[in-house]
């Protein structure tokens, strides 16, 4: 999947973002902002996988219309299953 971040003009001391025109101090600031937020609020694991020896696991993640939500609902029926069994 290809990245879809707006691309970002710079010029002079201003930055452009398809949604508005920002100083350069405001767009820092902002940029602070999201990095703080998304340190206190998300946490990020990662999946390393073979090309070759897990490429059937990498052609079904690929196939899912949204990958964390069929994550988070294989684990969330995951932790029911072993809920159930005890």
């Amino acid at each position: 999947m290809k990245s879809t971040k707006p691309k970002l003009i710079k010029k002079r001391n201003k930055v452009i973002t398809p949604a508005r025109e920002w100083t350069k101090e405001a767009f820092e600031s902002y940029r602070e902002y999201q990095i703080r937020y998304t340190k206190e609020n998300y946490r990020t694991f990662a999946l390393r996988l073979n090309r070759e020896k897990d490429a059937d696991l990498i052609d079904w993640f690929e196939s899912q219309e949204n990958f964390a939500d069929y994550i988070r609902e294989l684990g969330r029926k995951d932790m029911e299953k072993k809920k159930n069994r005890k």
